[in-house]
Formats: structure tokens, sequence, C-alpha cells
């Protein structure tokens, strides 16, 4: 069941934040733990099936525990936050380990990250090529600058880069 439709980018994050905009130390543990999928079951803290600790996310975020307890605390008392927190998982990117499986990292800048049809343009300019994408991930725009990692299994063609950067919505193309 979705709760709330998603209109733009950063609708869930403008939901979240508007929870907590008069307890800003709260606000950076929770955008922490959006970001990286720290779910909430009761007053415990996971990352997928792994619990963590208060203090360990503390220390990840330059607060003290007592923010990260009252953090969950807000969190566990707002139904629309704990229904959020309590379902999150973490997301395994693989650009970092790209080079090491012999695989290419693209990065493409988006100019519009919620504009319609810009990953399908990516993924036909890449599929007719006949590489295989092992992954796409791209960053919540409300936090960067609407960056989309494309990882291959074969090397990008110079020419499908050529053509990448022709689709409307993509500003700017990088091997990394």
């Amino acid at each position: 069941m979705v709760l709330y439709p998603v209109a733009y980018p950063g609708f869930m994050w403008e939901l979240i934040s508007g929870k907590f905009t008069r307890i800003p130390a709260q606000a950076i543990v929770a955008k922490y733990m959006l970001d990286i999928g720290v779910r909430i079951d009761d007053s415990h803290l996971f990352v997928d099936r792994v619990g963590i600790s208060y203090s360990q996310i503390a220390k990840a975020v330059g607060k003290d525990k007592q923010i990260v307890s009252a953090t969950v605390q807000t969190i566990k008392r707002d139904k629309e936050l704990y229904n959020i927190y309590s379902n999150l998982l973490p997301t395994c990117n693989l650009k970092n380990v790209a080079k090491v499986m012999g695989w290419d990292v693209l990065e493409l800048t988006l100019s519009d990250p919620a504009k319609s049809g810009v990953l399908g343009g990516i993924a036909t300019a890449i599929g007719e090529t006949g590489i295989s994408i092992r992954q796409a991930i791209g960053e919540d725009p409300t936090f960067s600058t609407g960056l989309l990692y494309i990882i291959t299994e074969n090397p990008i063609p110079g020419e499908v880069l050529k053509k990448l950067q022709r689709i409307e919505g993509v500003e700017k193309v990088a091997l990394i």
C-alpha cells in the first residue's frame, strides 16, 4: 500500500524533514538513516537483518547517542515516519567495485531526474549495442545534483557515449 504518491523528487524527504523542523540535530540523524537504509523495528536499528547500535549511528553523524535515541522516539511516535523507517532496506552499490570486476561505470548528470523516459532512453541506447547493464543506481536528487550511475559488463563504445549525451534530460556523461 502506497501512503503517498510521489509527486516530485524529494517528496519523501520533504515529508520527513517537515517532522524535524524544530529539531535539526534529529533531522541529521533521520537523513543519514534514510540514506543508508537503517530500518527501525520497535526501538532497535537494523541494516537489513544486522542490528546496529545507537552509538554507531551517533559516531557516523557526529552526534551523541541521546540524539539518536530521541530521533528513534520521534519516528516511533509518528505513524507516517514509522511506516517509512520500519520498511527501509539498504541497497548494494556496485560503483566502487566495478573496475575490480572489469566493468565500466558511466556517471550521468541529469538536468531533471524526475523527467519521464530518461532512464528508458539511456537503457535503450546501451541495450541496442548488446551490452548488458549490471546496475543502474541514482542518487536522490533531493541531496545531490541528480547523478545516475550505470554499471555495464562490457566497455561502452565512444559512439554510445555521444548518443547518451544527446538524450533529452542528460546534461553530462562521464566514464569513471
